[in-house]
């Protein structure tokens, strides 16, 4: 029972995993939902500590470097957004460069290979044909199942390192979270140096 249990915690994880990639990889990015702080015209403030790759800063930390590196365009996208913010969002999502991420998009090519493969096994006239199928699929799935382990145990070893360092610096950061609710204001993003 104890082995059945945590072959379907495995299986589970697999499977949670491999849907996550795919709405991540679908093809097409979605545009993200709107804040309060893009609305007011001013940049969001810094995320919270040990979340430095939300969405939210990495829109501010696109808008920071257009605004450091190419004014223009980015005095072009402050009033696109003033005038039409859907289409702001959308050019916004297009410029957001991509975070790597080599086991995912593996995975999602592998996925994609499993769905074309199921489709010829469903197609196969004869049973030779769909057990060489069946074969490469299994090869197929177990090349995934390793990708799906290994971005796993990466993802939990980045985890981690954010538990460690919250746990590390909790009264540094709970002074620094004290000062900005205190002071009404939220603690701007540090500037990073022009290149």
């Amino acid at each position: 029972m104890k082995h059945t249990i945590s072959t379907w915690f495995s299986c589970m994880l697999a499977v949670f995993s491999l849907c996550l990639n795919n709405a991540l990889y679908a093809g097409e990015k979605s545009i993200p939902a709107t804040t309060s702080e893009m609305a007011s015209g001013q940049p969001p403030p810094k995320p919270p500590f040990g979340q430095p790759f939300n969405v939210r800063g990495r829109i501010h930390a696109l808008l920071e470097n257009l605004r450091n590196n190419e004014p223009e365009e980015y005095q072009r996208l402050m009033k696109l957004r003033a005038e039409n913010r859907e289409e702001y969002l959308k050019e916004l999502w297009e410029k957001m460069p991509e975070r790597e991420n080599d086991n995912r998009r593996k995975i999602a090519d592998i996925d994609r290979k499993c769905w074309s493969l199921g489709e010829k096994f469903q197609q196969a006239a004869t049973d030779q044909e769909k057990d060489a199928i069946k074969a490469e699929l299994s090869g197929l799935l177990e090349q995934s199942m390793d990708l799906v382990v290994q971005d796993t145990k990466e993802r939990l070893e980045r985890v981690q390192k954010l538990l460690d360092n919250l746990n590390t610096n909790r009264e540094k950061i709970m002074q620094e979270r004290l000062d900005q609710f205190l002071s009404g204001k939220p603690k701007p993003a540090p500037q990073r140096p022009k290149k």
